[in-house]
């Protein structure tokens, strides 16, 4: 068993990659539980990802996150907090404000892309979100690229606490 410290969008990629890995292992004749775990915990930190933005400033207010003068100007403003999720640490960083909609989504892809080594490429990528304009971005930027974005629901929890209209983006490298 391996803690993924992950939130629930990369749990499915998580699992995905621990029974290839497990089939891999069996082919070879011989499975090392603990290396398998080693070795997904290591491709986690270096090949999965997560990053967009919050719904509602209002909701961060609510939780304590963020003081009732912030929360307002946001909302006034129409900002959205970006955010990105490290694997390493298991935390969840602010790192800077955007608009909801198109404006959003080009900032957080632009993130994206620069998550993108040298070398690689991206695999897979899963919008994940509590408004129905995902599923609009989700097509324009699988136009503009190779690779298939898919949709997915964020949790009732996960969704509850940060707003509607958030938007986060799941993605694989290799």
């Amino acid at each position: 068993i391996s803690d993924t410290k992950a939130a629930s969008l990369t749990q499915r990629l998580c699992v995905e990659k621990a029974v290839e890995m497990l089939k891999e292992a069996q082919q070879k004749g011989r499975v090392n539980m603990m290396q398998l775990g080693r070795g997904l915990v290591e491709w986690r930190r270096e090949h999965l990802f997560m990053g967009g933005y919050l719904g509602d400033l209002g909701f961060l207010q609510r939780s304590g996150r963020t003081s009732w003068i912030k929360a307002w100007a946001g909302r006034l403003l129409g900002l959205k907090p970006m955010a990105t999720y490290s694997t390493e640490t298991g935390l969840v960083d602010i790192t800077g404000m955007t608009r909801a909609g198109k404006k959003g989504m080009k900032d957080v892809w632009r993130v994206v892309t620069e998550s993108v080594k040298e070398g690689e490429r991206l695999k897979e990528v899963i919008f994940g979100y509590t408004g129905e304009k995902a599923k609009k971005v989700a097509e324009e930027m699988s136009k503009a690229g190779e690779v298939v974005c898919e949709t997915s629901w964020i949790g009732n929890v996960s969704g509850a606490h940060m707003g509607p209209e958030t938007m986060y983006v799941t993605w694989v490298t290799e």
